[in-house]
């Protein structure tokens, strides 16, 4: 997965838990969930790091942070 795909859909979710958009957050969870996966199956929590760390600080990004609570080394 391309690293601006990914933000695009972290950034989407971000978004969507600072609007408290349920049906949004229903939808891309999921997704981004299997992101993190992919992110730790190819550079482990390093990776995913690097690719949370893109987000700059984005609004909501503390919560995306606790939904990949337990995605390999991760720990939210």
């Amino acid at each position: 997965m391309q690293d601006d795909h990914a933000l695009d859909k972290l950034r989407r979710l971000c978004a969507a838990y600072t609007n408290n958009d349920r049906s949004a957050i229903q939808s891309l969870e999921p997704v981004v969930t299997e992101i993190g996966k992919e992110l730790d199956r190819k550079g482990g929590i390093q990776e995913m790091r690097r690719v949370f760390a893109l987000l700059g600080g984005a609004p909501g990004s503390r919560t995306l942070e606790m939904h990949w609570d337990g995605i390999g080394e991760w720990r939210g």
